[in-house]
């Protein structure tokens, strides 16, 4: 398989979240899921968990934003009661611990999948980077 920079492979494994979440196959496992595409599709040298939860994190940032701009169904009549500051305070700290909650739930669950990938992919044999060179040894020649 083609072997992508970090940036395309968190892409399409966006990409194949949503077809997951269209099929009906979301949710955790899909999450896992991609995570493991993300890792499993970047390049050898930077290949490993850290991009699967990358990849992870940029769909809980974009899922996040679609939430907050989607409005909920509310009912027709809504009670009166008067909202006052305090309340905007308070919601605005459940938003914001809401975020990082669901933050640190995907970032797991990305790396569980990067973690995968990792051990399933073939491993190659790594050259040292540095190698010591071998000199022949130098002898006197002493004439007598």
């Amino acid at each position: 398989m083609d072997k992508y920079s970090v940036e395309v492979a968190v892409f399409i494994s966006i990409i194949v979240l949503i077809i997951l979440n269209f099929i009906g196959f979301g949710g955790v496992f899909g999450i896992i899921v991609m995570g493991f595409v993300a890792t499993y599709l970047t390049v050898p040298e930077k290949s490993n968990y850290k991009v699967g939860s990358i990849a992870a994190f940029t769909f809980c940032i974009l899922s996040f934003l679609y939430a907050f701009f989607t409005p909920p169904s509310l009912p027709y009549k809504l009670p009166a009661y008067s909202a006052g500051l305090g309340l905007a305070a308070s919601s605005l700290i459940n938003l914001i611990g809401g975020f990082m909650v669901a933050a640190m739930a995907y970032i797991i669950l990305g790396s569980f999948g990067g973690i995968i990938a990792g051990l399933l992919s073939p491993r190659k044999k790594s050259k040292p980077k540095y190698r010591k060179p071998e000199h022949k040894r130098r002898t006197l020649n002493r004439v007598s």
